[in-house]
């Protein structure tokens, strides 16, 4: 760092000032040695001062090329150089005044101890400019983006929302399309809402649902005349397949309907049917799947063994 750096010049050694700095000094704790060596003492002290006023000191407004170091004493040299009798010296030398401010370095910054050029205050101005500049710009930054984030969050949140808020319309749609095409009540549950999420996905579905209801409700095999007595439900029409196959006209026809090819009704399918549709009301609170699949209407007991070969027949084994 600049601040760091002091200028001294080659030939300090022989400067007036330091001469007669060196003098007093050997009229003190240096008396007994060599004048060269008295000489070299000073300018080792004179450097420790100077870095340390440069680093600790400031300049003075009212005479810009003097340097303050407040609240110094001549005494706090000595103690700077580690060499007793330096305060003393330098201000005998014109190096250094005391005053009730401090210790005062006249012509510090115009001599040759300055550490950078002579418009260094200018320069310190326009650098410290262009830091508070790039700050309030970076700061600036930092409440745009964020800003800009914040609505786009916003936005983002409002338009979940509106999304939820239509598919619960459209969902419902369904619910009530249902409960006005068969008079049977019904809700719109959890597990619904995740299978008409699902449905809604393909445009098969969202092109045919409300004409796959009707031919539902049309059809006798699906509103009751089948060997099980098997009406269908919401549940069932929410399955993957179940628009496409009404639409199919897989389920056209009375009991005779869906049959495997054979001519033979295809019973695997419609009991394992069955049973989905009674866990999947079971579970949404319906209760009349239940008390159509697994209940027989009166007078089915009626030849027990009929109604096996009935159903060994359905499922496709011989007896």
């Amino acid at each position: 760092m600049a601040d760091d750096w002091i200028r001294m010049r080659t030939d300090l050694v022989r400067d007036p000032k330091l001469l007669r700095m060196a003098k007093r000094l050997a009229e003190g704790e240096l008396s007994n040695v060599t004048r060269n060596v008295t000489r070299n003492a000073a300018v080792g002290a004179v450097l420790a001062i100077w870095g340390n006023a440069r680093r600790n000191g400031r300049m003075l407004d009212e005479s810009p090329d003097d340097l303050l170091l407040a609240g110094a004493e001549l005494a706090d040299l000595d103690d700077v150089s580690e060499l007793p009798g330096t305060g003393d010296a330098m201000a005998f030398a014109g190096w250094v005044v005391e005053d009730a401010s401090g210790l005062i370095f006249p012509g510090f910054f115009a001599d040759y101890n300055t550490p950078v050029g002579a418009n260094y205050r200018e320069k310190n101005r326009e650098r410290q400019r262009r830091f508070r500049e790039r700050k309030r710009t970076g700061n600036r930054n930092v409440t745009r983006n964020a800003l800009r984030n914040v609505t786009v969050t916003d936005r983002g949140e409002e338009r979940r929302e509106e999304s939820n808020t239509n598919d619960s319309v459209v969902f419902q749609s369904v619910v009530d399309e249902f409960v006005k095409t068969t008079g049977r009540r019904a809700r719109l549950t959890a597990n619904r809402r995740k299978a008409l999420t699902a449905r809604f996905a393909d445009a098969f579905f969202r092109e045919n649902w409300r004409e796959a209801m009707a031919v539902a409700q049309r059809s006798p095999f699906c509103t009751g005349t089948n060997d099980r007595n098997w009406v269908w439900t919401l549940d069932f029409f929410l399955r993957p397949d179940s628009v496409t196959k009404l639409m199919e006209g897989q389920f056209d026809g009375g009991s005779n309907a869906k049959t495997n090819g054979t001519g033979r009704t295809n019973g695997v399918e419609r009991t394992l049917g069955d049973i989905a549709d009674w866990i999947s009301e079971g579970t949404d609170g319906g209760a009349e799947s239940r008390d159509r699949i697994g209940t027989r209407t009166p007078g089915s007991d009626e030849g027990s063994d009929a109604s096996r070969q009935n159903d060994s027949e359905r499922l496709g084994v011989g007896t």
